[in-house]
């Protein structure tokens, strides 16, 4: 007897990844069966709601990449508890957000997004506490959307709209709604993030400031014994018969607005044959350990903080070496394989998308995608020998590039985007990486500026200290520790003099710099010297109603404050040169 399906409908009404989503939430086990689009059946087992194996109508090297066609089909799907796909098939270990994160990369359906989004309602959103990014392997432009998003909470169109790449912003806030990612939030922005970080000295503002590990997906009834025949029994010829029940959709009601949205529709179930499903509320796991950092030698006054107290490393990336040498062991051909993969990644990080695919800029869609293939066909992952297993990290950024290039230059109005940057002097993975480090640092340094607004002087030093690391050139992180050093217990003046110093040798302008050491030199009894500092912010910031008090009360203390405060026409003229300044400009 032909098994029964215990759920069943159209992927037109209930796509592909909402269908995947909600077997693995459930942690089902048993047989999606997914009908061809003229005849047969694609048959993927899963066990605990994952994918590991899988009978498919086009053959195909590996388990994603045979699996990614059905996130564009439409026709009928059924789900049984039996083993309808048998061994010796396709196996692998998929995480289903992983799965879906691959399928969406060739498109989302505009209603299904029209749907999801619906959900939040112009909500301002964030990402969910405890959601496991890893899972998800975002790539490179993915990602550098998603640290833009979780530094402030946001609308869905106000991320999409003022993303670089709208399909990628799209992508990700498509599949981290459906998964559990997202939720609404609530209330104050600035309360929110100093909350977190009384909690924490980590996380962005807006967003939680730990990393929960994941919560265990709720289990949903299992076969006890799935069949496991060599050959497998075989469902009904054709699509089970439609379900009287309302079918699933991508615009289900969504739960409360601090749980985000609701779960994706689980396949209609005929009310004859429907699974016990137990979905019992599970609690986060407790935040996993972070490694520990050697702590590096320490000096009086202008030290690094110990690695205990670091708060940002793993947050913003540093330049490090990414291309190991090749062991002395492997065999000639694998050493010269492995050097044409470092080469390769070498060469990738400094070039644009038009020179990793050798096309003009004017080149036409057919020109860029059989360059694209070209390169493919050669540099993916897959083709990696065993025996350079440790370069696979290196050999998926290679495509990872590659893939970038191709969506973008295949895309007329993000050609047209790109090809600005490129005019800019930017456009290639190492100058992204480098606004990427630049952009989190000054994302992080609106940390250290709460931390001395609260006057937690220990913690916004090993703040600021780690961001002089990180890029060791802004006038506004040495200005900020000067002001630190001295304002902490003890009042290290010798040190906060030699911060403000550079400071000033970078801006010799720069505001706070020029008060702070006023102050100094006001405390220490040098009141000609203030004087002239004071009356220099005066006249360079004449809104700053501190200086202006300082020079009247000099003036009123007949202290000259006229003969040494000449200014240098253009060089300390007030401009925007701090962070903000250098990436988006100052006012003309």
């Amino acid at each position: 007897m032909a098994p029964e399906p215990i759920a069943h409908g159209s992927l037109e009404q209930t796509p592909f990844a909402h269908v995947i989503v909600s077997i693995a939430q459930r942690g089902m086990e048993g047989t999606l069966a997914v009908w061809g689009e003229t005849s047969g059946q694609d048959r993927l087992y899963f066990r605990d709601g994952q994918v590991v194996r899988a009978r498919l109508l086009q053959p195909s090297a590996d388990l994603v990449r045979g699996l990614l066609p059905l996130f564009r089909r439409t026709t009928t799907y059924a789900f049984y508890r039996e083993d309808l796909v048998g061994p010796g098939q396709l196996e692998g270990a998929i995480d289903y957000r992983a799965l879906l994160v691959a399928g969406l990369r060739g498109g989302v359906p505009d209603d299904a997004a029209e749907g999801v989004f619906a959900r939040f309602a112009g909500q301002p959103l964030r990402l969910a506490r405890g959601v496991d990014l890893a899972a998800y392997g975002f790539i490179a432009r993915e990602q550098a959307f998603l640290d833009a998003f979780r530094a402030m909470p946001s609308t869905v169109a106000a991320a999409i709209g003022g993303a670089g790449h709208a399909k990628s912003a799209t992508r990700v806030l498509y599949a981290l709604a459906i998964t559990r990612g997202l939720e609404v939030f609530e209330g104050s922005f600035e309360r929110q993030s100093l909350t977190e970080m009384t909690q924490s000295g980590e996380g962005a503002p807006g967003r939680p400031s730990s990393a929960p590990g994941r919560s265990s997906a709720p289990q949903g009834t299992r076969s006890s014994a799935p069949a496991t025949a060599s050959t497998p029994a075989t469902p009904s010829a054709g699509p089970p018969a439609r379900s009287t029940a309302t079918p699933a959709t991508a615009s289900a009601t969504p739960a409360t607005a601090t749980a985000g949205p609701s779960t994706p529709a689980t396949p209609s179930t005929p009310s004859t044959a429907t699974p016990s499903t137990a979905t019992p509320s599970a609690a986060p796991a407790a935040p996993r350990p972070r490694p520990a950092t050697p702590q590096p030698t320490r000096t009086s006054g202008d030290a690094t903080p110990p690695a205990q107290n670091r708060q940002i490393s793993s947050r913003i990336p540093r330049e490090t070496d990414r291309y190991p040498a090749p062991r002395a062991s492997l065999p000639p051909e694998a050493q010269e394989r492995w050097q044409q993969v470092i080469t390769k990644a070498r060469t990738l990080d400094e070039q644009t998308y038009f020179q990793m695919l050798g096309v003009s800029h004017s080149a036409n869609a057919e020109s860029i995608r059989d360059a694209y293939f070209a390169q493919v066909k050669k540099w993916h992952p897959d083709r990696l020998p065993p025996d350079l297993a440790e370069l696979r990290p290196l050999a998926d950024e290679i495509f990872q590039h590659l893939t970038s290039a191709h969506e973008t230059l295949s895309d007329v109005d993000e050609r047209g985007k790109y090809l600005k940057t490129v005019q800019g002097g930017g456009g290639t993975p190492k100058a992204d990486r480098e606004l990427q480090r630049i952009l989190g640092a000054a994302m992080e340094f609106q940390k250290v500026e709460v931390l001395i607004r609260r006057k937690e002087w220990d913690r916004a030093e090993a703040l600021a200290r780690e961001l002089l690391e990180i890029v060791p050139n802004e006038a506004d992180y040495h200005a900020a520790l000067g002001l630190i050093l001295w304002s902490s217990e003890g009042g290290k003046t010798e040190a906060a003099l030699r911060s403000l110093d550079e400071a000033l040798m970078l801006f010799e302008g720069h505001e706070r710099a020029l008060m702070t050491k006023a102050r100094i030199f006001d405390r220490q009894g040098n009141k000609a010297g203030a004087v002239r500092l004071f009356e220099k912010v005066a006249k360079l910031y004449p809104k700053n109603v501190d200086a202006q008090r300082q020079v009247r009360l000099a003036k009123m203390r007949g202290l000259d404050t006229g003969s040494h405060a000449a200014l240098e026409d253009d060089k300390s003229k007030k401009s925007d040169t701090g962070i903000f300044g250098k990436l988006f400009g100052g006012k003309k």
